[in-house]
């Protein structure tokens, strides 16, 4: 998330590429200057009661909604609860990662999905 000094970077326009964090992850524990990944508006969606820090999902480095993933007896689906407007193209990568993640949690299931909420 922070640069190294004389460290190689990529050019200033490379996206960081879509990732879907667990709950508790350490993008969103262990740094001081969280700001750098969300923004204050969202904390509280993120920072639920009780300490549970929710599963996000982060579009071109910053927390731009959280996930769940919801099972019935055939289906796994990680359903995507979006903080504001999803581009197109992040739109298609969210329903691409999520189906991966879908798959990876609940193989067993006999069908896998995204959506974006």
């Amino acid at each position: 998330m922070f640069d190294l000094p004389r460290a190689p970077r990529p050019p200033a326009e490379t996206p960081a590429p879509l990732r879907f964090l667990p709950r508790y992850d350490e993008v969103l524990i262990g740094y001081e200057h969280r700001e750098r990944v969300i923004r204050s508006p969202h904390r509280a969606a993120v920072y639920a009661k009780n300490a549970i820090i929710e599963a996000t999902v982060l579009v071109d480095g910053e927390v731009a909604g959280t996930w769940e993933l919801v099972r019935s007896k055939v289906d796994a689906v990680v359903r995507v609860h979006a903080f504001g407007r999803v581009a197109r193209g992040d739109r298609a990568a969210v329903a691409e990662e999520g189906e991966k993640l879908a798959r990876f949690l609940a193989p067993e299931a006999r069908s896998h999905g995204a959506r974006l909420a």
